[in-house]
């Protein structure tokens, strides 16, 4: 995988570390800002999706904040804790729109509620006037990296983002309530831009924004147009009775591939087929060509040990399944339940051994 926004970003944001050691200069607070603002366009030019805009806004009151701490004016500590707990604040917000309590990593959710307890317990005594805002602040990035690790879909580069956001602010208030650390300012920066940059991406990232992965269970490609799974696994997401989907490529002799889902719904709700279509219809930005041709209905879908939907393995067993299954024999055509006979007749529309090269 490549990203086209990795090095500039690391550029951006490399100047400013290695110009620490001279400021403050003029304009240091605008060389500071230029990575974030760098993400900023990232977020904008991404498609639409779900909890955009609060990620917009918490880019946005990142930046403030870095501006805030470099001019250095009086009261600029509790104005740049304000604008970044803000941040912290929309950055919760998007993360929970998918939340979901990972019981696999429940020592990993535990660590998130220990180490930063742990650390505002340690710096009590310390802080002054200051104990509550500082209290609220800690509040705020524990609840980040508690909503950033249980998601539906767990998002590794979220993960890491927001541990990098706890190691950047712990150094920064270790340094400056508790006892001087060498080269802090440099650990500092370095962790905060690592942690924005993949949260950042990590987001635009699951809508398929910027990676092509070549892996079939990532991509599909209907009627010559390349669809990222991830895209269409958002819109389903929105649905109030969906707790997981995967999304899959299945052969179609017509357009290449047909679009395939994978549903685990929430418990004591039914499949409505007309529902469902009209549910995705509505979206605005769910684009014409991803409506499912198949739809599994499963009890519980397959996943890795990190939570992932196992794309491949679903993508592998196609409609063969004893799972309820609805499909559209024509996409004009509403979803209706696929029979025996249906698979029998659609797989005889391939040519001989076509479908076990898939």
């Amino acid at each position: 995988m490549q990203n086209k926004w990795a090095l500039p970003f690391a550029i951006l944001a490399g100047i400013f570390i290695v110009s620490i050691r001279f400021t403050p200069y003029p304009l240091s607070y605008a060389v500071k800002v230029l990575p974030i603002l760098l993400l900023l366009v990232i977020a904008v030019r991404a498609p639409a999706f779900r909890g955009r805009m609060p990620l917009i806004a918490a880019i946005f009151f990142s930046g403030c904040g870095d501006v805030i701490l470099d001019l250095g004016f009086k009261g600029a500590f509790i104005a740049g804790l304000a604008s970044f707990l803000t941040a912290h604040l929309f950055y919760v917000g998007v993360f929970a729109l998918h939340f979901q309590l990972q019981k696999k990593l429940l020592v990993v959710t535990l660590a998130g509620i220990v180490l930063p307890a742990a650390m505002a317990v340690f710096l009590w005594p310390h802080l002054g006037e200051l104990k509550l805002p500082v209290a609220v602040y800690v509040t705020a990035i524990a609840s980040m990296f508690l909503a950033s690790v249980n998601r539906s879909q767990v998002n590794s580069s979220l993960i890491f983002g927001a541990m990098f956001f706890l190691i950047s602010d712990s150094v920064l208030t270790l340094n400056k309530f508790y006892a001087p650390i060498p080269a802090a300012r440099y650990a500092i920066m370095a962790t905060y831009y690592l942690a924005q940059y993949l949260i950042v991406t990590g987001l635009t990232d699951e809508q398929g924004y910027f990676w092509f992965a070549g892996r079939d269970d990532d991509w599909l490609r209907v009627d010559g147009e390349n669809i990222a799974s991830a895209q269409i696994e958002q819109a389903l997401f929105r649905h109030p009775d969906v707790v997981l989907a995967g999304v899959y490529a299945v052969p179609d002799d017509v357009v290449g591939d047909s679009v395939m889902a994978a549903l685990q719904l929430r418990p004591g709700a039914h499949f409505d087929a007309a529902e469902f279509e009209g549910f995705l219809a509505a979206q605005t930005d769910f684009g014409t060509k991803w409506m499912p041709a198949f739809v599994r209905v499963m009890q519980e879908i397959p996943v890795t040990a990190t939570a992932k939907v196992m794309r491949r393995q679903l993508r592998e067993q196609r409609w063969r399944t004893d799972d309820p299954l609805w499909w559209k024999p024509r996409m004009d055509e509403p979803y209706r339940r696929m029979s025996a006979e249906d698979v029998a007749a659609w797989e005889a529309r391939f040519a001989p051994g076509t479908l076990t090269r898939l």
